[in-house]
């Protein structure tokens, strides 16, 4: 008899709570809706802060630099608003994975953002919890994302792969 907790973290929409229809609610009784908007204010200052720094310092590279438009755009992403969130979930799975302290996490890999910032979330909360990622979509032909070479605490300690084509794929 395993524990499991279920983790639902709706990126793509905000006040996810909302948006659950009846049928939802039926699966996410024994489950965990993650409200990226549950934050302390430390935390949500320590973001705001850090956003801003990383903001200036980008615009400071783009006086210096000859490709002054790309350190811009970055300015720009540094305080936007999907970063911003982001960095609420971040917070929000850190304080979750330190309060459920699970020994495995389990959670798709198929090159988004949000999958790497749980795999750091998790680092952080416990270093010793065993990260596995799996990738159940096809693979495009240009599609990098998930082939990224990664600090190790952005990616999973074990892939699980749905065939030997994706397997072969992963070994290069």
């Amino acid at each position: 008899n395993k524990n499991v907790l279920f983790v639902y973290l709706n990126h793509l929409k905000s006040h996810s709570k909302n948006n659950i229809s009846d049928k939802e609610l039926y699966f996410l009784k024994k489950s965990f809706m993650l409200d990226s908007y549950d934050i302390k204010y430390k935390d949500l200052f320590k973001i705001f802060h850090n956003c801003l720094l990383e903001r200036k310092k980008f615009i400071e590279k783009a006086k210096k630099n000859r490709h002054q438009t790309q350190y811009l755009i970055a300015a720009n992403f540094a305080f936007s608003s999907s970063s911003i969130k982001n960095l609420i979930n971040y917070y929000s799975i850190v304080d979750l994975l330190k309060t459920a302290k699970p020994k495995n996490l389990l959670t798709s890999y198929e090159g988004h953002a949000f999958e790497k910032l749980i795999f750091c979330a998790s680092h952080e909360a416990n270093p010793k919890i065993k990260r596995i990622g799996y990738q159940s979509t096809f693979l495009l032909k240009h599609q990098n994302s998930i082939f990224l070479n990664l600090k190790e605490k952005f990616m999973p300690d074990e892939f699980w792969l749905s065939g030997s084509i994706y397997y072969r794929s992963f070994k290069k």
